[in-house]
């Protein structure tokens, strides 16, 4: 009994240890992001309805489009850099490659900001709606930069070895954040999709300061390491990847954009829904 016992604890230590425990945590967080992301769906419609619901589907798609053109497609060019100087041990390397690819989110994430916002009253879509959708997509621009540093925090993570981690950040935090605060808002009473608008900004600088913990916890003292990544050789290797995320962009939400214009917001939100 014993021996069994030892060989079953020296097999755990060594799928601990193995890239199967990694992906075991990175699937189980997967799940767990898409379970909290239906339980916010469900929740949202009970406090909305199938009008407020669509509303917030069209300020979403357009936050997603915003972030995803914010990251120029570092995600995956850092991932290749990144893995490269951990496996070396470089954290200069690492340093260096972490603070420009955040600081070219930003600045991208920026100018997007002010561009969206300022064609914000312009942007007829939701029907009858079109106001709240207007001033539910100025509350919720604030998320866009935090959104994007998510996506391009997992990325990191990912480099240095830590699928679950990784996918827990881009998948699981931000959702059981909005699960909590919709929770909330159902228990104080209905609520408006601007309500939920300053909740999704706010849960999104949440989970963006939890995220940098988790990383400053990682690796302590990155940001103040000294180093040098070559700026032309990231933009070279991230804006084709920018490309092929683009044509997902259009694949992936066309047809909300497309219902959001020609259709009215209970449409699109029971086809969000679906």
């Amino acid at each position: 009994m014993l021996n069994l016992i030892r060989k079953l604890s020296q097999f755990a230590a060594r799928f601990k240890n193995s890239n199967a425990f990694g992906a075991a945590l990175a699937f189980s967080a997967k799940v767990a992001g898409a379970g909290f992301g239906f339980l916010f769906s469900i929740l949202l419609a009970q406090l909305l309805g199938a009008s407020g619901i669509g509303v917030y589907f069209l300020v979403l798609t357009i936050i997603s489009i915003g972030a995803t053109i914010a990251l120029l497609g570092l995600d995956h060019a850092v991932l290749r850099f990144a893995s490269i100087a951990h496996d070396k041990g470089d954290l200069s390397t690492l340093a260096a490659l972490y603070r420009k690819s955040a600081g070219f989110v930003i600045v991208v994430g920026v100018v997007i900001t002010l561009f969206l916002w300022l064609g914000a009253p312009y942007l007829s879509m939701g029907g009858d709606r079109v106001e709240e959708f207007q001033k539910a997509l100025s509350i919720m621009l604030f998320a866009l930069i935090p959104s994007a540093l998510i996506l391009l925090q997992g990325e990191f993570f990912k480099s240095i070895g830590a699928p679950g981690m990784a996918t827990f950040v881009q998948a699981v935090i931000l959702p059981m954040l909005l699960v909590v605060g919709v929770t909330i808002l159902l228990w104080q009473g209905r609520a408006m999709i601007l309500h939920v608008a300053f909740l999704y900004s706010i849960a999104a600088a949440i989970a963006l300061l939890l995220v940098a913990f988790a990383w400053n916890r990682r690796k302590p003292g990155l940001w103040t390491e000294k180093g040098h990544f070559d700026t032309k050789t990231l933009l070279r290797s991230s804006l084709p990847l920018l490309l092929g995320s683009s044509m997902n962009l259009i694949m992936g939400w066309t047809d909300i954009l497309v219902l959001g214009f020609w259709t009215d917001s209970s449409t699109v939100g029971v086809y969000g829904i679906a």
